[in-house]
């Protein structure tokens, strides 16, 4: 009810160890995982460090199986380790789980659209929008939760536009916020059991360590 979307867990020593590892050009490596999942196959990734909060979630797709492992596409990795909050930065109110599901969302009167929910916490949800499509901060919109198997309740929800970056959009359930609560229970339990790959500082076996030109 979650969607297709693998999950799995990459826990580093520290932020300069990520930088480190992503030195590798080719993609973004799991030592010693073999992923279940074929070339394609969409992957959400929780990165995490000894003592944060609020772990960031990176989404791409598997590449292949080599040398051990499974290398994916991850595109926006670099980036968010420039800006990553260290274990002192202060927490959100609420820890956002990754999911993978869609709303219909209505806005402004006009025609109801879909789009994909990135991330859902106890009092709003992410969806990949940009301020085009969703509003400003501030306007009101409905949100209706797409779940294949009717999973969730199909009940429109009204949301307020807590914020608008490029590509996504945060959403602040205006009422009913336990309607939340089945979703986040439901990816939370997925989460628990989702492979986790700890990556030690200078890792042994991981192609960090001795960077491989993979042309494949």
């Amino acid at each position: 009810m979650l969607g297709t979307s693998r999950f799995v867990k990459c826990r580093f020593e520290s932020p300069v160890d990520l930088r480190r590892h992503l030195r590798i050009k080719e993609g973004f490596f799991l030592p010693g995982l073999a992923m279940a999942g074929e070339p394609g196959d969409r992957v959400i990734v929780e990165i995490a460090f000894p003592g944060e909060g609020d772990p960031p979630l990176l989404r791409g797709n598997i590449r292949s199986h080599q040398f051990g492992g499974t290398w994916l596409d991850l595109p926006y990795a670099r980036v968010t380790s420039r800006w990553m909050a260290g274990p002192d930065f202060p927490r959100r109110r609420d820890r956002r789980v990754a999911c993978d599901l869609f709303v219909e969302v209505e806005s402004g009167g006009g025609s109801p659209w879909i789009c994909r929910v990135i991330d859902v916490s106890r009092h709003g949800l992410r969806i990949a929008a940009a301020a085009m499509e969703v509003g400003v901060p501030g306007d009101f919109i409905d949100v209706t939760l797409v779940s294949p198997g009717n999973d969730f309740s199909s009940t429109p929800l009204t949301a307020r536009v807590a914020w608008v970056g490029g590509h996504d959009a945060g959403l602040e359930l205006h009422d009913n916020g336990g309607a939340l609560l089945p979703i986040l229970a439901a990816a939370e339990m997925r989460w628990r059991s989702a492979p986790e790959v700890v990556h030690k500082e200078a890792a042994e076996g991981c192609v960090c360590d001795a960077p491989l030109r993979i042309t494949g």
